[in-house]
């Protein structure tokens, strides 16, 4: 027994250090890039042209994703070898260099642009890719088990941690945009924003080198062969079994109501055509990571309750509903002063759904990938390379359809949101067509 309670201390120990490294990592990602600092300063950039800045910010998000669906099968293929730890130091050594710079520069688009790109997609793997891989390291014995039970407890907990995951990131989105906005607010500058990311970032790395420890062992390694790195990596998620090829599609489409992939047009609405506050709009933020965080406990909560794959169902049919909402009512209500707190209030009902959407399919897709020969890390990483294909294309299709939409003397700017509604429909119509059967067939 004392053994037994020991290692249930390990564990929890080890999950709450990922949880730590998830939160903190957001937040400094958030600090410049999901707070109104990057919007303001683009839109100062592009002299005030609110539909380019709205078409750049696409732009820099989907070459961000690019440079993810690059090196995520490189670099999750290589932490089967070297272990996830190396890993955690990516994210906050990019902020603490890079938007060091950006504070320096703050009006060169090239240096932003940089900053941008390189910091969302070694945040991405920093926080995603090698935090989901860890989880699984942690309780990768358990879900071998040869009991039943055993293994049926830790995939619930695997559910739940992917579910805290989506708090965690909640949380980070709260704290970020609300420094940064009292930073702003406090020098009249939204260069500082920046500086406060980088010396978060600073005192990250010396968290991870000073706390969290590897969680892959050497028994799990597994040999490194670039020859052997696919560039379309997530196409392994295509030669598994039938229920991981139908469920990574799934997954993608949720991929497109994520805030990272809607959080540019959505800004760029609120401050041109709302005409909101730097202040308005880092409070809007902090709602909607304030929902977040209930929606990833209330996650677990509901997937108890209805089962995975019944929650599933109602977050697609939820996030559907509410879209179709924001594209309708925007389209009915321009120019009226309650059309952006409506906005905001459907918004925070999405985000707490969106909270947990993805925790039961991620956790179904690992299990099925593990069960297919995978590593945890080669998953990770040809799960990343597939998502970034979404967030490659989904902000710049954003940006381009609201300039679209809201320019020769249109104005519609819920356009974008027709287009999320619609995937999210496309992701239940898929999913509905898995069966229990399907999910316990193996390769």
């Amino acid at each position: 027994m004392p053994a037994t309670n020991d290692e249930d201390e390990r564990i929890k120990s080890q999950l709450q250090q990922i949880q730590l490294q998830m939160f903190w990592g957001m937040a400094t990602l958030t600090i410049g890039s999901a707070s109104v600092a990057r919007s303001t300063q683009i839109i100062e950039i592009c002299g005030g042209d609110a539909g380019r800045a709205g078409q750049i910010l696409g732009r820099l998000s989907s070459m961000g994703a690019g440079v993810e669906f690059l090196i995520n099968p490189v670099l999750g293929r290589l932490s089967d070898k070297i272990g996830r730890r190396p890993f955690f130091f990516l994210g906050p050594g990019s902020h603490a260099v890079l938007k060091l710079l950006t504070f320096m520069n703050p009006g060169s688009l090239y240096q932003t642009s940089a900053e941008h790109v390189v910091c969302k997609a070694c945040s991405t793997l920093s926080q995603t890719t090698a935090c989901s891989a860890a989880i699984t390291d942690v309780l990768r014995d358990r879900l071998d088990s040869k009991d039943e039970a055993v293994a049926a407890a830790a995939k619930r907990t695997m559910s739940a941690e992917f579910a805290k995951m989506g708090s965690m990131a909640g949380l980070g989105v709260i704290v970020g945009p609300l420094l940064a906005g009292r930073v702003m607010k406090a020098f009249g500058s939204f260069r500082h924003a920046f500086l406060l990311g980088a010396a978060s970032g600073m005192a990250q790395l010396l968290y991870v080198y000073l706390f969290v420890k590897e969680t892959l062992p050497l028994a799990r390694r597994k040999p490194f062969d670039i020859s052997s790195v696919n560039p379309l990596s997530f196409t392994r998620l295509f030669t598994g079994t039938p229920a991981l090829r139908k469920l990574a599609i799934v997954g993608a489409l949720q991929c497109f109501a994520e805030g990272k992939n809607t959080v540019a047009v959505e800004q760029v609405y609120l401050k041109a055509d709302a005409k909101w506050t730097p202040d308005n709009i880092n409070n809007f933020a902090t709602a909607v990571g304030a929902a977040m965080v209930g929606g990833g406990k209330m996650a677990a909560m509901w997937m108890q309750r209805l089962g995975s794959r019944r929650f599933a169902s109602m977050a697609n049919l939820v996030t559907a509903l509410n879209y179709l909402i924001v594209w309708v009512g925007l389209g009915a209500s321009m120019g009226k002063r309650w059309a952006p707190l409506a906005f905001m209030a459907i918004q925070c009902v999405t985000g707490a759904i969106n909270g947990g959407a993805l925790s039961p399919i991620k956790s179904l897709m690992t299990a099925q990938a593990l069960s297919s020969g995978m590593g945890s890390g080669e998953f990770s990483g040809a799960w990343g390379n597939f998502r970034a294909l979404v967030s490659t294309s989904a902000p710049m299709l954003y940006g381009n359809m609201y300039r679209t939409a809201t320019t020769g003397g249109r104005a519609m700017p819920g356009a974008p949101f027709a287009f999320i509604a619609a995937a999210a429909l496309a992701a239940e119509a898929m999913h509905s067509t898995i069966s229990e059967h399907e999910l316990k067939r193996k390769a």
